[in-house]
């Protein structure tokens, strides 16, 4: 297979790929902060067995997108593959990984693929929420980026990062508020 080369249009029809992986990051505030609580009022529904599958799958998803989008914020390498979207191919220049990178290696090995780490190590705690708050105020700060951006995309497609920066910033300030209930007591 021959190799291709992403264009202009190309990063342009991937933005609503891009903001999916955004919101996907916060999969486990919205069922943790929000659905679950209410799920839990109903003690047939929260003893369910199925709900603490869901509840384990919320958190592989949301590690899921962790873990991609820490590959798109990462630096740019020599061997970065050609149908992989990165940030800087949008000429955002503030890369950095969203978790450490012993963390994003564990990521790949646990969450990313079938391995053996839990049954030679154990089960992993994972800094979620910390997680969750890194990747959306990064990928606010690139919708950002991209609706101010003079060169890096159409500017038709600058209300809609804008409006995606908004959203994500709205998720934001919701995950600390709920945060500060939680600490306070008041949920």
């Amino acid at each position: 297979m021959a190799k291709r080369t992403h264009t202009k249009a190309d990063l342009e029809a991937a933005l609503s790929d891009l903001y999916y992986v955004a919101l996907q990051c916060a999969t486990y505030h919205y069922w943790f902060l929000v659905v679950k609580p209410v799920a839990n009022k109903d003690a047939k529904i929260a003893a369910d067995e199925f709900c603490k599958l869901i509840d384990n799958g919320v958190i592989e998803i949301t590690l899921l997108f962790i873990r991609k989008t820490t590959e798109f914020f990462k630096e740019k390498e020599k061997r970065d593959k050609s149908d992989t979207i990165y940030s800087y191919l949008y000429g955002y220049s503030a890369q950095e990984l969203i978790v450490d990178s012993t963390t994003y290696g564990e990521l790949h090995k646990r969450v990313g693929h079938i391995t053996f780490m839990q049954a030679w190590d154990g089960q992993k705690s994972w800094q979620i929420i910390g997680f969750v708050r890194a990747a959306i105020n990064k990928w606010a700060d690139f919708f950002d980026f991209l609706a101010k951006s003079e060169s890096a995309i159409n500017p038709k497609y600058r209300d809609k990062c804008s409006k995606n920066r908004d959203t994500l910033i709205g998720i934001l300030e919701e995950i600390h508020a709920k945060v500060r209930d939680i600490d306070a007591g008041t949920t």
